[in-house]
């Protein structure tokens, strides 16, 4: 086990609250050159180990160290970016945990993050990132950061990430990091943690952030999308996946065939893309927890935005259609491509054979104009229902799904029905020529007398 290892460091202070002064920096000493590869664990390429190699002894010369570093403070909000830099020829470092402290002046903790790398290759750097949120009027003076780690000599770990078409969007609201992650293994991900950096010409540090990709099949590719900070715009952005705490993993097998999109189709507005897909459970079980992931691109294969949810329950051979509701556009996006990716969830038993609940009658119309659909849900069942859900799809005459949305209905009584309205996303100025609505029960829906 590496012993704990305190580096502390003074960075650039920046406050960019409305009315205090500019920022100013200094040049930086060149550092150790950044590997654009991103770093990951463990249980990948070549096929997993059989356990954890063995930890080497406490290192007399740490050759695990803090590279440059940065933080940026908005008000209440603290950004943290650094790299972690592997100068060792020979060793892998793992199971990193790092710490970051927020000083104020008088030396008082004020703030605290932590996060995850799971391991730092011989001669590689890992970009890292973290947001602390301040008491109202606390004011930084100086970051910390502490780790612990464990090493070993001759690590086979490999990464199976890579992330492409990286690019920066300076919205209005947001500064934004988006990229392509793909995972070349054959092991499927949920709940990654992505650190994302930015830099500016000369190699130094201007900002970053933190984000997430909720799932990740093997041997797919999907966007990502990291809200962050920078002082100004980056000249080049990278992106280092991890494990979080929260991530989970599934050796790839015939289960990721058991739900099949059997359609989709999106459009957009001036503002936002809206649509849907339909996707079937092709088993005689029923699949809980599943999840979507829609990525929206520009046409050069840049990230236009994402939007991610979860299927809750699909009953044996059930078709949803599923929307992602409104997909906000970042300024200047210009959409010219749609994916949908699906990762399956598993069997699960549920006291229903298949869904009690029923659309009986749709009615579109443009109120203010705002789209919505307003729809009559029947329940079948003699029991009250909780917590339900609603999709809308709309289709035109071509049977193309050309817009969609979601809603939340009140809970509905043995054998009643209720009524709901849908915003939805639709850019044609009359009726669609078909509404499809989808009620659908959650994993929160209780069946009760």
């Amino acid at each position: 086990m590496c012993r704990k290892f305190i580096r502390r460091f003074w960075i650039i202070f920046l406050t960019l609250s409305l009315g205090l002064s500019a920022c100013t920096s200094t040049p930086a000493s060149p550092e150790l050159p950044v590997t654009v590869c991103p770093t990951d664990a463990s249980s990948l390429v070549p096929p997993a180990l059989p356990t954890r190699p063995d930890p080497t002894p406490t290192l007399s010369t740490e050759t695990l160290q803090l590279g440059s570093s940065l933080f940026i403070q908005q008000e209440t909000d603290l950004t943290v970016v650094f790299f972690l830099q592997n100068i060792d020829p020979k060793l892998t470092y793992f199971n990193i945990e790092y710490t970051v402290y927020a000083f104020d002046g008088a030396g008082a903790t004020i703030g605290t993050d932590s996060g995850p790398i799971d391991f730092i290759a011989p001669g590689e750097n890992f970009g890292a990132a973290s947001l602390i949120f301040l008491d109202y009027g606390d004011v930084v003076e100086k970051v910390d950061v502490e780790w612990t780690c464990s090493a070993v000599e001759g690590s086979p770990y490999r990464s199976p990430f890579s992330v492409t078409k990286t690019r920066f969007i300076d919205d209005l609201y947001f500064d934004v990091f988006t990229g392509l992650i793909a995972n070349q293994g054959t092991v499927s991900f949920t709940d990654l943690r992505v650190n994302a950096i930015g830099l500016d010409a000369y190699g130094r540090l201007v900002g970053g952030g933190i984000g997430n990709v909720s799932m990740l099949p093997g041997k797919e590719r999907v966007g990502v999308n990291v809200y962050g900070t920078v002082t100004e715009e980056p000249a080049q952005v990278l992106f280092y996946p991890t494990r979080s705490f929260l991530t989970a993993s599934f050796e790839d097998g015939d289960w990721r065939n058991n739900l099949k999109i059997q359609d989709y189709g999106f459009v957009q507005d001036s503002l936002q893309v809206g649509g849907g897909f339909l996707v079937q459970n092709i088993t005689d079980k029923v699949i809980k927890d599943s999840q979507y992931l829609v990525t929206v691109y520009e046409a050069d294969g840049t990230v236009s935005n994402i939007a991610y949810g979860k299927i809750d329950i699909l009953f044996p051979g059930e078709t949803l259609g599923v929307s992602p509701g409104a997909i906000p556009l970042f300024t200047g996006a210009m959409p010219s491509k749609v994916d949908v990716t699906v990762l399956p969830g598993e069997f699960t038993e549920h006291p229903l054979a298949k869904s009690p609940l029923i659309a009986e009658s749709t009615e579109f119309e443009i109120v203010d104009l705002f789209p919505r659909v307003t729809v009559m849900i029947k329940n079948t069942l003699n029991s009250r229902i909780t917590d339900l859900f609603l999709y809308v799809l709309l289709y035109n005459e071509k049977d193309e799904i050309v817009g969609g949305g979601t809603a939340f209905p009140e809970n509905i009584e043995p054998g009643g029905s209720v009524g709901v309205y849908v915003p939805v996303n639709y850019v044609g100025t009359t009726a669609p020529a078909r509404i499809e609505a989808y009620p659908v029960i959650t994993e929160w829906s209780e069946i009760l007398p």
